[in-house]
């Protein structure tokens, strides 16, 4: 399979006061196209930096960055935006929709940036709803809908993009353990039926086991790598 994903000896180094803090430490990784990879490691590991670097939203401080065949650490902030918008969705654990909108605006919003027409970003919409199970949840607001069904409008609305990959950030941090299983099975899901490529940040293993290969840092390293 194609590697979509690629890192060579990436290192992270903030200037904390007079302290140098090393986020990442010489990380080195491929991932393939399709494939559902979790990162998981402590508070302060590094996993986080991680996948801020892989989706283009810090620069690296020294070291190679390869999506699709595009060095990320050559690119300026300008070239990032723009990388983003054409390649990446994203999920995060506080589900980030608007109160004042319905399902299907919200999903819709990313494609704006596109330049559609409204009736196609509205049609496209209703169909990534029904790829998660909420068809029928086109015209609720957040408050309308559990935790488990804001989540799972956050996932339509990072797959409405087409991306060739989806970073998702603690995507079931705010989900009791029903929802954490449901959201995992639709990220499955949409892995396995879209040949998409997944890459999750979690602190929680039983998670993470349900991925296809788990990474695990210690100090801004890896130190394991596990198939599922």
């Amino acid at each position: 399979m194609a590697k979509i994903i690629r890192t060579e000896s990436i290192h992270k180094i903030y200037h904390v006061g007079e302290t140098l803090v090393h986020a990442l430490a010489g990380v080195s990784l491929s991932i393939e196209q399709g494939e559902f990879v979790a990162i998981t490691g402590a508070s302060g590991s590094g996993k986080s930096t991680l996948l801020n670097m892989l989706a283009g939203l810090e620069h690296v401080s020294s070291g190679q960055i390869i999506i699709g065949g595009v060095h990320l650490e050559d690119m300026s902030e300008n070239e990032l935006v723009t990388f983003r918008r054409d390649n990446v969705g994203f999920i995060f654990q506080s589900f980030n929709l608007i109160s004042t909108l319905n399902a299907a605006d919200n999903v819709a919003l990313p494609l704006l940036f596109k330049g559609m027409s409204a009736s196609e970003r509205l049609k496209q919409a209703k169909e990534m709803l029904k790829i998660v199970g909420l068809g029928s949840h086109a015209g609720h607001k957040p408050m309308q809908m559990s935790g488990g069904q804001q989540q799972r409008v956050g996932i339509a609305r990072a797959l409405v993009v087409k991306p060739k990959i989806i970073f998702a950030d603690e995507p079931t941090g705010n989900l009791d353990t029903k929802n954490s299983a449901e959201v995992m099975e639709i990220l499955k899901k949409i892995v396995k039926e879209q040949n998409q490529t997944v890459v999750m940040v979690t602190h929680d293993m039983k998670l993470a086991a349900m991925s296809d290969r788990v990474i695990e840092l210690s100090d801004g390293k890896i130190i394991r790598e596990t198939i599922n």
